[in-house]
């Protein structure tokens, strides 16, 4: 379908369906720091939207000509990444980007199909990018309906069903090793979105003997008082002394350099099973001890992903549906946009007129705003019937790009009326 305003979006997309997970890792930038850089790529950026996570650090960036496209594509890889990481990028346009977002948000781009925790990632990165009117038009409509349809696909469907994130999966493993959590102790480290769910999904599943690690001892209070479960501050010391003392560690921090060294699980004795959640790596390589990382994760995950065929089949189905509905909305936004842009001119030339009369006498200059509500009524009068007319064929395509045409002659005809 062909929609002139979603011409202008563009995706530079890189994920884990094509990259490593360690070469992801250097993708990742501040958000703070990269939006004002995007922005100043070109003043044809009008939108610009930064989705990172553990599996993906997407651009979306909605600019205000689609000639521009290619040309905000190679400005972007030449100031914000160099030739060596720009190769991990892939470019999507206009409606491959949209429905790109859409099955991002419906956890079908997901490493663990239907994951729950990529919404919230969604939704708290688009807050973000709203507080700061990094988005405020087209890419904010895109946005909003995409976590609308990820909210109800996980409703109508069973798509996230099972295990439905890395926290998730990690509990099953354990499950998997040990029979019932209530015979094990079990160390989370870290209280943020992740360790908060795996602490939760624990006590649900039956462990008693849970110890939350966080860097604020606050945090971890908070959620131990509501599940009943041990906790303390995250130090060094305190990491080996409970290492020592568990079956499990789940390591659910974010951090850009590991937090457990060889160094430091040499002086740990009894070495529990390990699982590392952490992109980059919480536990350095070749350690002594059992260590599942997150790519060992990844790569279980298919199993269950293949259990959910048949939901992925139907949010399919949904989102094609979504896709074509979304793209008809921004096709009446655009011609709403066209019509009023329509009318502006008509008016704004009329009133011109009207200006160099009152300069040559030809009516008396104390007339003018009189006469300016007179000639409003006499556009609006004339203008009623042409819009009548391309509202009630709103679905013709063919009326939308005779209507631009129209306005682009009038530009050319009046370049000094805006």
């Amino acid at each position: 379908m062909d929609s002139h305003l979603i011409d202008n979006l563009v995706l530079l997309a890189a994920t884990h369906r094509w990259v490593a997970t360690e070469d992801l890792s250097q993708l990742y930038v501040d958000p703070s720091q990269t939006y004002p850089q995007v922005f100043k790529l070109s003043p044809s950026v009008s939108e610009v939207f930064i989705f990172q996570t553990c599996h993906r650090v997407e651009y979306y960036i909605y600019v205000k000509s689609r000639l521009d496209v290619d040309n905000i594509i190679s400005l972007f890889f030449e100031r914000i990444y160099n030739d060596r990481l720009s190769r991990h990028f892939r470019t999507f346009t206009g409606e491959e980007a949209v429905r790109h977002l859409l099955r991002v948000a419906a956890g079908l781009e997901s490493a663990i199909i239907g994951e729950n925790d990529v919404l919230g990632q969604l939704e708290r990165a688009y807050d973000n990018a709203l507080r700061n009117r990094y988005v405020r038009d087209v890419l904010k409509f895109v946005i909003e309906r995409s976590i609308r349809f990820g909210k109800h696909v996980r409703t109508v469907t069973g798509i996230s069903k099972g295990v439905h994130g890395y926290g998730s999966l990690s509990v099953r493993i354990i499950e998997r090793l040990y029979g019932r959590l209530n015979n094990i102790s079990i160390l989370v480290v870290g209280a943020g979105d992740l360790g908060t769910t795996i602490v939760k999904e624990l006590k649900e599943r039956g462990a008693e003997n849970i110890i939350l690690l966080n860097r604020t001892i606050e945090r971890a209070e908070q959620i131990c008082r509501e599940i009943n479960c041990r906790y303390d501050k995250l130090t060094s010391e305190n990491l080996i002394k409970y290492l020592e003392n568990v079956d499990v560690a789940i390591m659910a921090i974010s951090s850009d350099k590991p937090i457990l060294t060889r160094d430091m699980l040499k002086r740990v004795r009894r070495k529990p099973l390990i699982i590392d959640l952490g992109v980059p790596r919480l536990v350095e390589k070749e350690v002594d001890a059992p260590v599942i990382y997150f790519d060992d994760l990844t790569r279980l995950a298919e199993r269950y992903n293949r259990e959910k065929i048949h939901e992925i089949r139907k949010v399919e189905q949904l989102l094609e549906e979504e896709l074509k509905n979304m793209l008809n909305e921004l096709e009446k936004r655009e011609l709403k946009k066209l019509v009023g842009r329509y009318i502006e001119f008509s008016y704004n030339i009329a009133r011109r007129e009207l200006e160099k009369a009152a300069e040559k006498k030809v009516i008396d200059p104390e007339n003018v705003e009189k006469l300016d509500i007179v000639i409003r009524s006499i556009v609006s009068k004339l203008v009623r019937p042409i819009i009548k007319t391309i509202e009630e064929r709103e679905e013709d395509q063919k009326m939308r790009e005779l209507l631009r045409k129209i306005i682009d002659n009038i530009e050319k005809e009046f370049p000094d009326i805006s």
